[in-house]
């Protein structure tokens, strides 16, 4: 069948088009993970070879680099010569396939000189690009002396670059103290939240029960996370262990009815391989893969965790990105991190829907019918996935379907750890995770009334309590969700250098004139609300929003 690009899709790519044909030759593409950023690299691969023009794509990790030649494949028909391990990239196909680590070794080679000659790259996980392995290859691409290269060097002369370059992350945040410099424009074509209310993702349940304390641990400069050591001192504990398996048996039958398959990151070998094997004492089959295992095992290991032989799965590093397993429900975070890419990748491999066609059995995504058969039946279908955030990397960071902005200069970092914008709260009867301007837990716990009365009453008492539903309790819900996006809409005014008005715009967008009811709590005067009444809706909004980035203008939506 042929493969086509949704909407969103199009969107981008003709954005990045866009730039090129503007005169930008590094542009990144920032789609949040399940967006289809294998399509799109796919998609760019069959314009160039359609062209008569070479085209390489980078990445890491071998199981990444065999899935994108698959793509390649699959969706287009494009063979490809593959570098890594012992392949060596002969062949007569315009689509090169290689590993950045691989080609960190061969670059010195003459033998992989022709690489020189290839005008356009696609650049897989590019937030990887602040580290010397990579701005060392594109030196070497750009026809530099390699031993010329250092990174002054490299920002000093990658205004004179020549090729095209197309990086695609979902994760465009400052590594270390280190930010994405390297790209001249970025193009977000689709917001995170948008796909989870298009069913491209699904809905995220978060429960922060019992949390491991990270207070006064040090951040390693190189790699801009915990110390490795001290936090797993902290997650070894039998105790901090004991209440990740038994949150995990809890949850998984009160969500789901019956202990669902979960994968857990840990902070490193020896944590998981403890993880695991308490698991295994607990009654619950487990299994732990590191970077020690074969691909063959790391295989064996997934297709048994799908199966049934396994429950969970514990890892170190190994699937936290480009880990396609989309009937996982349940992610289990057991390392604290001050990544804010490594949590949000770690998020991502439970976000990704599933759906088994009960027609022909195919199994698929967030299409709305099967694309083998065409039947909108299904025999099962992932509602929502389970985030147990025993790492407490929801208080540093947000929820999953929060609104982000790239840091690409230092500037964006400033401007990012000045704002403190929403953060969360944890309910004290469900332990579930929110915003902290929420006044409602999805389990009916009312924030307000449970400040009303001491701890002890509002533990035993309040969470249960029932509340009548009459005109007042409605008004007051109905503020509370109107809260909710005026805060989403004041952080993007902030982040993007939108216009004073422009989240009141935005906000009868999304209520209409249930709006006015609350002007005087939001401040709407009565020109503005009028202005909005007489439909000057379209002309008001655009004004504000039409790639309105005052202070980064390098960002295009």
């Amino acid at each position: 069948m042929a493969f086509e690009l949704r909407d969103y899709q199009q969107k981008g790519k003709s954005k990045i088009s866009e730039r090129f044909r503007m005169g930008d030759k590094k542009v990144m593409l920032w789609a949040q993970t399940g967006a289809g950023k294998g399509l799109w690299m796919a998609d760019f691969a069959r314009e160039a070879v359609e062209k008569g023009m070479p085209v390489g794509s980078v990445m890491r990790r071998r199981e990444i680099i065999f899935q994108t030649i698959k793509n390649y494949e699959k969706y287009f028909s494009i063979g490809s010569n593959a570098i890594m391990g012992t392949l060596k990239g002969q062949g007569n196909n315009l689509s090169t396939v290689a590993s950045i680590d691989t080609l960190r070794n061969r670059i010195r080679n003459t033998k992989y000189h022709y690489l020189q000659d290839i005008p356009f790259w696609l650049i897989d996980e590019c937030h990887d690009l602040t580290s010397a392995t990579y701005e060392r290859l594109i030196w070497f691409l750009e026809g530099f002396a390699l031993d010329e290269y250092n990174n002054e060097n490299f920002m000093n002369q990658k205004e004179y670059f020549k090729k095209n370059y197309l990086g695609l992350t979902a994760t465009p945040f400052r590594v270390g103290k280190r930010t994405h410099t390297f790209w001249d424009s970025v193009v977000k074509p689709i917001e995170a939240h948008e796909l989870r209310d298009r069913g491209f993702l699904v809905p995220a349940k978060i429960f922060a029960p019992k949390k491991i304390d990270t207070s006064g641990l040090r951040v390693n400069p190189m790699t801009g996370d915990f110390d490795q050591k001290e936090i797993f001192e902290r997650v070894s504990k039998m105790q901090v262990v004991g209440d990740v398996i038994e949150t995990y048996k809890v949850m998984s039958n009160k969500h789901f009815g019956a202990l669902k398959p979960a994968i857990m990151f840990c902070v490193n070998q020896q944590h998981s391989k403890i993880m695991a094997e308490a698991f295994r004492r607990a009654g619950i089959p487990a299994i732990h893969c590191d970077a020690d295992h074969t691909k063959e095992e790391r295989d064996a290991a997934v297709a048994g965790l799908k199966s049934g032989k396994y429950l969970v799965l514990t890892n170190c590093n190994i699937f936290s990105t480009g880990f396609d397993a989309p009937w996982i429900e349940i992610e289990i975070g057991g390392r604290p991190s001050d990544s804010e890419n490594l949590t949000l990748q770690q998020w991502g491999r439970v976000l990704r829907p599933y759906k088994i066609c009960a027609n022909c059995s195919t199994e698929y995504g967030g299409d709305p019918s099967c694309w083998r058969c065409g039947s909108t039946i299904t025999s099962y279908e992932k509602k929502f996935a389970l985030i147990l955030d025993h790492a407490n990397n929801t208080s540093r960071w947000g929820l999953p379907y929060d609104v982000r902005e790239p840091e690409l200069e230092l500037i964006d970092t400033a401007r990012k750890n000045s704002y403190m914008g929403l953060g969360v709260k944890t309910c004290p009867k469900c332990f579930g995770v929110l915003h902290s301007n929420e006044r409602f837990c999805v389990c009916g716990h009312d924030f307000v009334q449970a400040t009303q009365f001491n701890g002890e009453e509002a533990i035993n008492h309040v969470g249960g309590e029932l509340h009548e539903v009459d005109e007042k309790f409605l008004k007051e819900r109905t503020y509370q969700e109107i809260k909710q996006k005026y805060n989403t809409y004041k952080r993007l005014e902030m982040l993007r250098g939108w216009g004073p008005n422009a989240k009141f715009y935005k906000l009868h967008e999304d209520f209409g004139e249930k709006l006015f009811e609350y002007s005087a709590e939001f401040g709407i005067t009565r020109g503005l609300k009028k202005k909005m009444q007489e439909g000057e809706l379209e002309k008001g909004i655009q004004g504000f929003l039409d790639n309105v980035r005052l202070d980064n203008a390098k960002v295009i939506t």
